[in-house]
Parts: structure tokens; C-alpha cells; sequence
């Protein structure tokens, strides 16, 4: 049975129960949209502020320096968070910090990885989709936690929040391959179906934590896929059903209080 629970709106992992000083979640739709590239930051930043002080931060606002969201770009781009002044939003797709910061992304289909080591109060932040697996983000980032922190992989306890992983968890079905999928190292990943492919991508991402010295029962996976539900946003759903509304994306946070 999963440990990730939705209380009372706020998805929470109970790998970090107790983890006292950590205070980690994942938004949901009933949250609202938390991309700012979708709505005017008016209406995103009180939404943000809102779940950040749900999950526990005692925030006075979401604006804070020490609440750092970085410009994505699906790259393996890792940037390390100064522990004191004000740091403007890095172009990364990892953060990692030992200070006081809150890392929030924007998400939705791609993987946060949240990854949590309690003997140096060491956290991180990853956003890791199909592409950012391909380029080896969870490889990249348990590196270099070692290599930066002296970091045990051993140690690390890590979340892989909600994804586009197929309503079975047997991988997310795509019409075709596609350049981006061209190295052999995708073979064992993907399955040839009827007019496309089934990837398992998050299997990927998961097998590449272990192979990195990240222990197996460390490791929580959420089992909840984001295409075929209801509760998180969805970029490919909201493709498939011709693009209506809001390709809203919901808020994944780690922070230190």
C-alpha cells in the first residue's frame, strides 16, 4: 500500500513522516492552476502562497526570496540555491539547497522528483519528463549531491510524484517515437502497440535511483497517472481533448522550516 496520501487536498508523502524539519507536497486541481505563463501572476501567486501555507510554510507571502521557481526547459541543468539573499529564478531544472528556501515547480506529466537526505539537511528538486530521463537528470542529480555535499546516495529518501505513466503504470502511450527516443538504451523501455508505443519512462527514472545507490525501500512512487485522472493537470490531456481551457500545471514543494 502506497504511503502518499491526498489530505486534506494536498498530496503528501509519507516517506518524509519523519523527516521533522521537511515540509513536502504536490498541489492539486482543486488548488487551481499554479503556471504563471497560463494566468496573470495576480491570481497565481495567492494560489501558490495559499498551498505553500497548507503543506505547513509560515510564509508571509509567495514572493519571498527564499521561495525559488526556476524557468524549466527540459534540460539536466542543476543549480545549487545560496543559503542567505535574494536569488532571482535560475534557468534550471534542479535546485538543490541546504538553506531556509522553499523550491517549488510548476508541473504537469513530467516527473518532480523530490530528494531528501536527513543526515546532511541536504534537499533537491527535479523536474524530469521522458527528456529529461533520456538526458539522465536522476543519474545527474544523486551525483551531484555526492560530489557537491558528500552526500551517501544511501541516505537519500526520495518521492516521485504524479506522472504521465499510463492508467495501468505500464507507460505512457505516444504515436511515435520520435527522435528524442532514438538511443538503444530506450529499448528496454518501450513497448511497440497498435499504430504507436508504450514508454515506461518513470521505470527508467526509478531504475536509474538504484543504479545510482539510491536503497529500493527509500524510494516512494506515486501510482497515480495524470493523463487518465481527474485530480491532477494534465499537458497531454488537455492535447487530446483539443486543447480547451487552461493547460494548467500544479505546484510541487520541498522546503526546510
Amino acid at each position: 500500500m502506497s504511503a502518499i496520501e491526498v489530505q486534506p487536498r494536498a498530496l503528501t508523502f509519507g516517506l518524509f513522516n519523519d523527516v521533522e524539519w521537511l515540509r513536502a507536497g504536490c498541489s492539486t486541481m482543486a488548488h487551481g492552476n499554479m503556471s504563471l505563463s497560463q494566468e496573470p501572476r495576480s491570481v497565481v501567486l495567492p494560489r501558490r502562497e495559499a498551498f505553500l501555507r497548507e503543506l505547513g510554510f509560515d510564509l508571509p507571502s509567495a514572493q519571498m526570496p527564499h521561495v525559488v521557481a526556476p524557468v524549466m526547459s527540459h534540460s539536466d541543468e542543476i543549480r545549487t540555491v545560496p543559503h542567505e539573499g535574494v536569488w532571482l529564478a535560475p534557468d534550471c531544472d534542479v535546485l538543490v539547497t541546504q538553506g531556509p528556501s522553499v523550491l517549488v515547480q510548476a508541473i504537469a506529466d513530467c516527473l518532480g522528483l523530490v530528494i531528501v537526505d536527513p543526515v546532511t539537511r541536504t534537499i533537491a528538486l527535479a523536474h524530469a519528463g521522458y527528456q529529461g530521463v533520456g538526458l539522465d537528470v536522476p543519474t545527474k542529480t544523486v551525483r551531484y549531491l555526492e560530489r557537491r555535499f558528500g552526500v551517501n546516495p544511501s541516505d537519500l529518501l526520495v518521492a516521485m510524484g504524479p506522472s504521465w505513466q499510463g492508467s495501468d503504470g505500464e507507460g505512457a502511450w505516444m504515436d511515435t517515437r520520435g527522435p528524442r527516443l532514438d538511443s538503444p538504451r530506450w529499448n528496454p523501455y518501450i513497448r511497440e502497440t497498435g499504430g504507436g508505443i508504450v514508454l515506461r519512462w518513470v521505470d527508467r527514472a526509478y531504475d536509474q535511483l538504484v543504479a545510482a545507490g539510491v536503497l529500493r525501500e527509500r524510494i516512494e512512487r506515486c501510482p497515480i497517472d495524470t493523463y487518465s485522472g481527474s485530480d491532477f493537470f494534465s499537458h497531454h490531456r488537455w492535447v487530446g481533448w483539443g486543447k480547451e481551457g487552461i493547460d494548467g500545471r500544479h505546484l510541487v514543494a520541498v522546503g526546510i522550516v
